[in-house]
């Protein structure tokens, strides 16, 4: 089968790992693929298998791409497009309109809420735009249940144009990345118990909910550290924070790390503090780790992967109180082991070998 994957750029996002994880998986099986990238920068680059074949549409931003993205479709003559974001769904749908024969399919990765908060008229044309380039594709796969609900409810697409399928997360090297050496003091110090949270720096993440949280429990507890591995507009801000809380020493945050898994295993516990949530990458990474989770109860996918609360604690979206009683309680307590082991067998069912086999099901009977 001749793939085609679509994606904005190799930076540090989720959206820009599935893209390389689906396009090594299936070039591994045989499959002919070519990785589109609007923009030819960052780590993953590095990441991606000889045999996949990248086209670099050399865009400054995703938007200009449409008509070099349609030149790419109309001569690479892919069986199927595989577009993994919104930014990128938006141009191949538009592209796709003059290419009838195409099969188009479109990963959605978040829910609407980013959307729903834009005023008028930026948010009427958002809308329009998804309604009339989401109308082209042949299939859209969303990855949980409240990104399908919301493309819905938004009028975007019709439900019997989604499915619902988790995230390709864990890759095949999965292991060998785990058993790297984690470098980090903090995590080397067998005194320090270290709270870890890995994600972009944007207000959707809402780091600022955790370092409120994390500030009440040094009262209790001197031996707790907070690192926030991560990249983005919030830097500087998040940083001020801190230093207003006189945190100075307590927490770090650190740049993008291409592999987080040492980070992952080397911590007590994981904490995502998102206001709303397409998926969750990062609880599904820490949960193959053998890491205790508390989420936020957000919108999107914590709540499914977490089996309601079974497998990692949740809390209120912006309560930062609730979230420092939860931290306190969980560092007094012991890890449930049993807990533990079955948070590893649901991450197990997120692997690029699990999910890339639905998704190709889809590309294929697409019509």
């Amino acid at each position: 089968m001749k793939i085609c994957i679509v994606t904005p750029s190799f930076k540090g996002g989720g959206a820009e790992k599935i893209a390389v994880n689906l396009s090594n998986h299936y070039a591994r099986s045989g499959h002919i693929v070519t990785l589109v990238v609007a923009k030819c920068v960052g780590p993953y680059m590095e990441q991606v298998d000889p045999a996949v074949k990248v086209l670099d549409l050399r865009a400054s931003r995703v938007r200009y791409a449409l008509w070099r993205l349609f030149g790419v479709l109309r001569s690479e003559r892919s069986d199927v497009v595989l577009s993994v974001i919104r930014d990128t769904n938006i141009i191949a749908g538009l592209a796709g309109i003059f290419l009838p024969a195409q099969r188009l399919v479109f990963r959605e990765a978040n829910t609407m809420d980013l959307v729903s908060q834009m005023r008028f008229p930026k948010k009427w044309l958002w809308l329009l735009l998804l309604r009339v380039a989401y109308l082209r594709a042949n299939k859209i796969i969303a990855n949980s249940d409240g990104t399908r609900a919301d493309l819905i409810s938004h009028g975007v697409v019709k439900r019997s144009k989604i499915v619902v399928y988790g995230n390709p997360v864990l890759p095949a090297n999965f292991e060998e990345l785990v058993a790297a050496p984690a470098t980090h003091p903090w995590i080397k110090d067998k005194n320090i118990k270290v709270l870890l949270n890995v994600g972009r720096l944007h207000k959707q993440k809402n780091q600022k909910m955790l370092i409120s949280a994390f500030s009440e429990v040094l009262k209790e507890f001197s031996d707790v550290r907070l690192l926030i591995v991560g990249e983005g507009e919030e830097r500087e801000n998040l940083i001020k924070f801190c230093e207003e809380k006189q945190l100075d020493g307590y927490i770090e945050i650190i740049d993008f790390q291409l592999n987080p898994y040492p980070f992952y295993k080397g911590s007590d516990l994981f904490v995502l503090t998102s206001s709303w949530e397409g998926f969750g990458n990062v609880l599904v990474e820490a949960m193959a780790c053998g890491v205790p989770v508390i989420s936020t109860d957000c919108p999107g996918g914590p709540k499914s992967i977490l089996e309601n609360g079974k497998l990692g604690k949740l809390v209120p979206v912006d309560d930062p109180r609730e979230l420092a009683a939860l931290l306190k309680r969980e560092i007094r307590s012991e890890v449930d082991v049993v807990r533990m082991d079955w948070a590893r067998g649901r991450a197990k069912e997120f692997s690029v070998e699990a999910i890339a086999s639905q998704y190709l099901q889809i590309m294929q009977n697409a019509t």
